[in-house]
């Protein structure tokens, strides 16, 4: 049984997922170069390299930056609900 308090939830935006890590890791330095946040690459269970940016606590807040992400360097994303450990 896991005792106090709750872990606390938060929301990134997903902006890649690759099988190769280099590329997750390329895709990330990229981002970072243009000064967003939190950048971060994390392998899921499934074997892929995620490449996340932020940690918002309001997904409308995630939304947007993913929206600056778009406009900034053309890249799709995702909105993610995450727990931090």
């Amino acid at each position: 049984l896991k005792t106090g308090p709750p872990s606390p939830e938060f929301y990134s935006v997903q902006v890649g997922a690759f099988t190769v890590g280099d590329n997750a890791e390329s895709l990330a330095a990229q981002v970072r170069e243009h000064g967003f946040p939190a950048v971060r690459v994390v392998k899921g269970s499934d074997a892929l390299f995620r490449v996340l940016v932020g940690k918002e606590a309001q997904r409308e807040r995630a939304e947007s930056l993913g929206d600056s992400l778009g406009t900034t360097l053309g890249l799709g994303y995702s909105v993610v609900r995450e727990v931090s450990p």
